[in-house]
């Protein structure tokens, strides 16, 4: 009867383990210690970069003397185009959308709660150089200045001739340079 597995006419058997021989599992385990030795190593000796290219030495000096004209002697393109002037046009119209829009909330204020606000704090709004002054119980006077253009609204206006043409100015359909 033949038994399944290593038979003496397949392969020899492997040589008896002599006393500098481990066999297959001791080589293994000699290489594993020697690779773990050659990376302690590598550590210690820190990572090997490649060679650094070495740049030319007129280089730096050559760059700083550039960038020191650069900063001494701008050209034009490198420096910044003002800003147009805002016109008093454009000035006044924002002036007077700040005062509607301020005077939209004092309305809702007082619609909310019965009377007018004692300043514009109350309602919760920065006053942005606006001046605000209760002539009655209902009525108000909102006025304000803004690049030498002063504005004055009172409550019993209606808020079409506080607005006139600034809605149209402010988005530049009309009335400013250009």
């Amino acid at each position: 009867m033949r038994s399944i597995g290593h038979t003496p006419d397949d392969n020899p058997p492997p040589p008896p383990a002599t006393p500098g021989h481990h066999g297959e599992y001791g080589d293994a385990l000699a290489d594993v210690l020697q690779d773990q030795a050659q990376r302690t190593e590598r550590r210690k000796t820190g990572p090997m970069w490649k060679a650094r290219r070495k740049i030319h030495p007129i280089l730096p000096p050559g760059l700083a003397a550039f960038s020191f004209w650069l900063w001494v002697f701008p050209p034009d393109l490198l420096e910044p185009i003002p800003p147009p002037p805002i016109s008093t046009v454009e000035v006044e119209a924002g002036l007077r959308i700040e005062m509607y829009v301020q005077s939209t909330r004092i309305q809702r204020y007082l619609e909310d709660n019965g009377r007018l606000p004692s300043n514009l704090d109350e309602i919760g709004e920065d006053a942005n150089g606006l001046q605000y002054v209760v002539i009655s119980s209902t009525e108000f006077v909102l006025s304000g200045e803004s690049g030498g253009v002063a504005v004055s609204y009172r409550s019993t206006t209606p808020a079409a001739d506080l607005l006139a043409d600034a809605q149209r100015v402010v988005s530049g359909l009309t009335g400013g340079p250009g």
